[in-house]
Formats: structure tokens, sequence, C-alpha cells
């Protein structure tokens, strides 16, 4: 294959729940070098799941040149520890899957580098393999100084961020200022790591206080759409977001949420046309010698919006 035609070295063999082996190795074309996997029911004849890397380099600068030496933990969520570099210094990365194939790179990485010269690990650090003690996580790795190479040994910072399982965000109460008011979808900016999960409902009242009169909760579709427009109509609306990551230090960032609203209750359109009452005006024209004419005039207005946004 041309992406290990080269070599294949350093392999990590674990064993699943159902005691299948996956070696997770390193291969190289002889320009650059990315991580595959294939599988053995023993400890001989391994064959590859599937022919492209499952972690190639990138697209972060700190790992384009090359990622090797994996180190894969399995659980609820699958963890990777590899090495990366970026043309001169190597790095130490973390990346997480749910089925072992598709894996994603935290965003957090390099989370290990070498330290300042002249420390032993200053040239760069590659190689980790996790040890999971009953006292915390260990991570033994690879460092040089350029001239030396050693191993060394890295414990979690336990002063780092972490974050719950789940959580939830509830907004303020909007006001359309208008009873009959369609609110049509939500529009939202957000990061979803593998694995973490984010929804977002709503629920409309015709008083500023939710109470028993309000609507229930009604979820917005991934296009963000409502999942049943109809049901939200309605002067007030308040919306809420829940979060999940099986990750604790990996989260769902939500950076801003707009809903869209039609006040008049309108139709559903990017530009929903508002057409007023026609009115009348009535001229009265007096010609010498003549009969009255009597000149009807019909004017029919339409006023052409964009719905409404509340960010």
């Amino acid at each position: 294959l041309g992406w290990e035609s080269c070599t294949v070295n350093t392999p990590n063999v674990v064993r699943n729940a159902t005691g299948v082996l996956w070696m997770y190795y390193t291969g190289s074309d002889c320009y650059s070098e990315s991580i595959g996997v294939a599988v053995s029911s023993s400890y001989a004849g391994f064959t590859r799941i599937q022919s492209p890397p499952v972690l190639n380099p990138g697209p972060s600068t700190w790992d384009t040149s090359l990622v090797r030496f994996p180190s894969v933990v399995f659980g609820s969520m699958d963890e990777m520890y590899f090495g990366g570099r970026d043309g001169s210094t190597f790095g130490l990365g973390f990346a997480y899957s749910e089925d072992g194939l598709t894996w994603a790179k935290s965003v957090r990485n390099p989370f290990l580098r070498g330290g300042p010269g002249p420390a032993w690990d200053s040239a760069g650090t590659v190689g980790g393999q996790v040890l999971n003690d009953p006292t915390g996580a260990r991570l033994y790795y690879t460092g040089s100084d350029g001239s030396r190479i050693q191993i060394g040994l890295a414990t979690k910072d336990t002063t780092a961020p972490t974050y719950e399982p789940a959580g939830s965000f509830l907004s303020r109460i909007l006001d359309s200022r208008s009873n009959v008011t369609l609110w049509e979808r939500a529009e939202w900016n957000l990061s979803l790591p593998m694995g973490a999960s984010a929804t977002l409902s709503a629920r409309v009242g015709s008083i500023r206080t939710p109470d028993s009169t309000w609507s229930g909760w009604t979820a917005f579709a991934a296009g963000g759409t409502a999942s049943s427009p109809a049901a939200l109509r309605g002067r007030y609306l308040q919306y809420r977001i829940n979060l999940s990551t099986p990750a604790d230090d990996e989260t769902p960032i939500v950076r801003s949420v707009s809903i869209v609203f039609s006040p008049s209750g309108g139709p559903r359109s990017p530009y929903p046309f508002y057409f007023s009452a026609p009115f009348l005006v009535l001229v009265l024209v007096g010609i010498p010698g003549a009969v009255l004419v009597c000149v009807i005039i019909l004017f029919l207005r339409a006023t052409r919006r964009p719905p409404t946004r509340w960010g």
C-alpha cells in the first residue's frame, strides 16, 4: 500500500471486549508516517481492517509532518496516545474513538512537549505508553535532548480543567411583543467533539413567567427547524440546551444561538410578505357644464421584510 510502502513498525497490540486482538502500528512511505490497524484472533496472522490509515498527519500544524508510535487503551471511549512532528519538533498527542477506527484528535494537542533547554527532553517527546494505576494514570514516554534518548514519566495534572458528563443551559425569556408570533427556526454555532452531544429545544407562552399554560419543550432538528413548528406560536419563548460528553477533558462549545421568528405569524419563508388592508381614495372632480366624475384609486401595499432574529 502506498502510505506504508516503505516500512511498518512500532506495533501496539490490545485486546477488545470480545477477545479480538487489534494491532495499531506506524506505516511510512519514506516521506511521511501514519497509523494503521490490523486484527487477529491469535497473536499471528494479522489482517488489515481497512487500507487507509486510521490516523493521518495534520490538519493542525504541530503534527503536520507525521504521526507515529500509537498506544491505545480500549474503554467506554477508546483512547490513543501518539507522537507527532511539525517538521522539527516532536510532541505527544491524544485522540479518542467510539469504534477503534474513526479517531478524533483533541483540540488541546500536543498535550505534552519537551521542557526548555537544556532539559533532557528539550528536543521533543514521543512514544507514550499509559498505565492505569490505582493512584492515577501514568504515562511513560520517550524524550531526547538531541544527543541522548531517555524515558520519562508524566502524571495527569489534577489542576487542569475537567468537565462534567452532562449539563444544560436555560436562556432568558425572549419577548416578541406579539401574541401571534411564529417562532420559525434556530441557528446555532457550536463545536462538537466525537462522542459528545448537544440538543436545542424551546417552549412558548402568552405570559412572561413560565407556568402550566406554557407549551411543552419542542426540539429543534439538526437543520435548525422545529420538529413541530405549529407548537411554537406565542409571544414569549425560552430555549434550553442540553450538553453531554464522554471525556472529562473535552466539551461541546456553543458560541452563539439565534432564534428566527415572524411577529405576525405569517408564512414561513426566508422573506415573508405581509399584506396590509387595501384602502380607497375617492376624488371628486367638478367639471363645468358636465357631470361629476368619480375616480376611484385602489392602492394595495405590500411590505417585504426579513424575519426578526433574537440572538
